[in-house]
This record gives structure tokens, sequence and C-alpha cells, in this order.
């Protein structure tokens, strides 16, 4: 079984009970980002519609690296040992 580890923002770690990385475990089958981030739902379920619209598709705020790659498509194979980033975006200030 494949082993991905998500690395968890600031912002959402009181999802995730404080937790800044969460190792989950796939099927080879859901050894996907989209598998790894419905992992991470079924350990801290309140997490899931930070990161996912209601269909299950990556929120558009909310971006995804395996390793230095942007990642949108949610069917993207991730090997074992993967570790995927969550890291939303960050907007606002000002200009001077």
């Amino acid at each position: 079984m494949p082993q991905i580890t998500l690395r968890i923002p600031t912002p959402l770690r009181g999802f995730t009970g404080g937790a800044s990385d969460v190792a989950v475990e796939l099927d080879d089958g859901e050894a996907t980002v989209g598998g790894a981030l419905r992992a991470l739902g079924a350990k801290h379920p309140d997490v899931t519609g930070r990161i996912l619209t209601d269909d299950g598709a990556l929120r558009t705020f909310v971006n995804v690296f395996a390793g230095d790659e942007a990642v949108r498509d949610l069917d993207e194979r991730v090997a074992d040992g993967a570790v995927l980033h969550i890291i939303p975006a960050v907007a606002g200030g000002t200009a001077r």
C-alpha cells in the first residue's frame, strides 16, 4: 500500500488536530492526488470542505504541489513515499 504524506499549512491545522503532516495509506488504485486528499478527509472530515468543492474538485484558491510541480489534476498518480504540499492562495494587501 502506498503511503503519502500531506503537508498541512498553518491555516488548516485546526482541522487536523494541529498536525502539520498527515500520512495516509492508499490502495494501489487510489494512489492519486485526489485519493490522498480524500484519505486526508476520511481522517479529518472538517478539512475536506476547505480543500475540495462539493463535487470533489480542488478549490480554486487551493494549490497542491508534488515536489516543485503544481498539480491540478486529481487523477494524477503519486508514488509511494510522495509528499504533497497543500498551499492556500494568499491575496490582498495594498499598493503603495
